[in-house]
């Protein structure tokens, strides 16, 4: 599973050159409430897969850490672009502190409509990777 992770972040970090692919993959929304925007996980994924593997060297290792090496220079190089592309500023919800039901729909005696306005607090994000420092 690592190899094939790493073989797709390969081939997104050759083609964030191109404007119309790099907007898309900046503005996929994160794949957890832990992460402000999708590509917070793949630098800290990266890391920690290096450290597993200088860990745990093997037939290949040497091999898999020169890939890793290339797919974090190019990550590294399209992050501040990809980070001005964002619609999503790089804060997360930390906690709910007010919630109001706004409005409630019944269509067809099966389906009911709740709408609801939360109110929050939020901090910026610093993932790891596993989780974020801001919501420990």
């Amino acid at each position: 599973m690592e190899g094939f992770t790493l073989a797709c972040l390969g081939m997104i970090g050759r083609v964030l050159d191109d404007e119309v692919i790099a907007e898309y993959f900046a503005r996929l929304p994160a794949p957890t409430c832990n992460l402000a925007r999708y590509t917070d996980w793949v630098l800290p994924y990266l890391e920690k897969q290096a450290d597993e593997a200088r860990k745990f060297a093997g037939t290949g290792t040497d091999e898999k850490l020169k890939t890793m090496a290339t797919v974090t220079s190019l990550f590294e190089a399209h992050t501040p672009r990809l980070a001005a592309i964002s619609l999503t500023p790089p804060y997360v919800i930390t906690r709910a502190t007010a919630e109001q039901v706004v409005s409630q729909t019944v269509f067809d005696s099966t389906i009911l409509l709740i709408v609801t306005q939360i109110s929050g607090t939020f901090v910026e994000s610093k993932p790891t990777g596993d989780s974020n420092l801001s919501t420990n």
